[in-house]
């Protein structure tokens, strides 16, 4: 637990997720590398769902491909399966860069707005977020900066 009580999996849980229907393969830790394949069912920033053509435990860890529609290439992450019942399983990303979570955040968006985006647009609009710098208190996008939403500007 963190300071204000609660779990690292409760505050996972409050990312949105996005339901999705795509492939994923498994290769795991465990077994010698086993590749167990199946389908993602939903996709959020710090994990994803799937239903798995075999039982994966708990604790068990592995690399997964996530086919996810609209990227032009799969993503490779590092994934634990946090929880499980029958052949749907719950996993946690781990090891995760920056551009992976930038790259998911925005399929994320993307597809809650049923848009799709590539793996080029994500890269680019990473490459623009990470070359404009911005000033503090400024405003990136459509929320305003903090102490600028009851003030409305001149000629507003």
């Amino acid at each position: 637990m963190d300071a204000t009580g609660s779990s690292r999996s409760d505050i996972a849980r409050r990312l949105p997720r996005h339901e999705a229907d795509n492939r994923v393969t498994i290769t795991l830790d465990k077994s010698g590398g086993r590749v167990v394949r199946g389908r993602c069912i939903n996709v959020s920033e710090a994990g994803f769902g799937a239903v798995l053509a075999g039982e994966v435990e708990p604790g068990t860890a592995g690399d997964a491909k996530l086919t996810l529609q609209g990227l032009e290439e799969p993503l490779l992450l590092r994934a634990e399966v946090r929880n499980r019942h029958g052949f749907t399983h719950g996993f946690q990303f781990h090891e995760i860069s920056p551009e992976q979570r930038r790259t998911l955040m925005r399929w994320v968006r993307a597809a809650s707005h049923e848009d799709t985006i590539s793996m080029d647009a994500a890269h680019a609009m990473n490459t623009e977020h990470s070359d404009t710098p911005h000033e503090p208190g400024e405003s990136t996008g459509q929320f305003p900066a903090l102490g600028d939403e009851a003030e409305p500007k001149d000629g507003e």
